[in-house]
């Protein structure tokens, strides 16, 4: 049975909802981060249902299940996409071969457009909405492709395979200048990160180039101040790399890979070791500032920390942290 719960500041809890059945397969509970719009909280359960939610209250406005209103199966973890808001429309990757991407009315739940994008199962990526020039696109990969689609209809503009041999492809898509990156792990070929170059108008994309060597499975990567930040998958290397040629600039072998997030121009580094650091990177170096043990929950340190208002929030598995970095 999956909960929701909301806290206020102190960690003082307001309420509580069940909501339904749960991911109880491998590595079982919870996989999406809910988003906030408004007074209303959107999420996406592992089996599949999309679920809004009054913030306030905590009463249910609406719930779809993906799976059956877009003839999809699930996936071998679970459906673990975080879901997008732009304006009024929620996006989402239900991974049906004819509906594999849809639009919602974020108030109502009702379908908006559906699109056939590569017509592959979904991944574990979350889609990203991009204002290139005058157009706007939905950038997510699924089992096998990275997908443009037209963000006002669906229309398919453009695919390009992206390979992982266990299909997770959990990061997601940046982009920067023009430019898409995306990273996965190790696949032989078409992995590891690749660089997309967008056309002016953004239906077609070229391949700029494509680094193997970096593989990142979930830990994000960033782009900040003109060059990429992230770390290699089980290699416990934090690299800066060059975003117009994939060369790698410099590593850093000081603390053990995992996510990466920005605030206040500094680096924070949360490690599947169980360690959270704060790091200075430009295209010189790395430097580690500080670090710390995490030190409740248990099972693989693998969700991405939060910032807010001076506090950084670590949910390792049932226990959620939080700590004052103000100064």
């Amino acid at each position: 049975m999956g909960r929701l719960g909301a806290f206020d500041f102190n960690g003082r809890l307001i309420w509580k909802r069940n909501y339904g059945p749960e991911w109880d397969g491998s590595y079982s509970g919870a996989r999406s981060t809910p988003v906030v719009n408004g007074d209303l909280l959107y999420f996406k359960s592992g089996q599949g249902t999309v679920f809004c939610y009054n913030c306030k209250t905590g009463e249910k406005v609406w719930s779809v299940d993906l799976l059956k209103r877009f003839d999809a199966g699930n996936i071998t973890w679970g459906m673990a996409e975080s879901l997008l808001i732009e304006g009024n429309i929620l996006y989402c990757t239900p991974g049906g071969k004819k509906h594999n991407l849809a639009a919602l009315n974020r108030f109502t739940g009702e379908t908006i457009w559906t699109s056939p994008g590569n017509r592959e199962p979904a991944a574990y990526c979350s889609p990203l909405y991009v204002r290139h020039n005058n157009t706007s696109l939905i950038v997510t990969m699924t089992t096998g492709s990275i997908v443009g689609v037209d963000a006002g209809t669906g229309e398919v503009y453009w695919h390009v395979p992206q390979y992982q041999y266990n299909d997770i492809h959990a990061n997601t898509p940046a982009y920067a200048n023009g430019m898409i990156f995306c990273s996965s792990e190790y696949n032989q070929t078409n992995s590891g990160l690749v660089a997309l170059k967008l056309s002016e108008d953004g239906k077609k994309v070229t391949i700029m180039w494509r680094n193997e060597n970096f593989r990142n499975v979930m830990g994000g990567i960033i782009y900040r101040n003109g060059f990429l930040y992230g770390s290699i998958y089980q290699r416990s290397t934090w690299c800066c790399i060059d975003p117009y040629t994939g060369r790698i600039v410099h590593s850093f072998r000081g603390f053990g890979d995992g996510v990466i997030i920005l605030a206040d121009e500094l680096f924070y580094c949360y490690s599947e070791r169980g360690e959270m650091a704060l790091m200075h990177a430009d295209e010189k170096s790395f430097r580690l500032i500080s670090k710390f043990r995490i030190p409740f929950g248990s099972g693989p340190h693998w969700s991405h920390p939060v910032i807010y208002k001076g506090r950084l929030y670590i949910r390792h598995e049932n226990a959620l942290m939080v700590y004052d970095i103000k100064g």
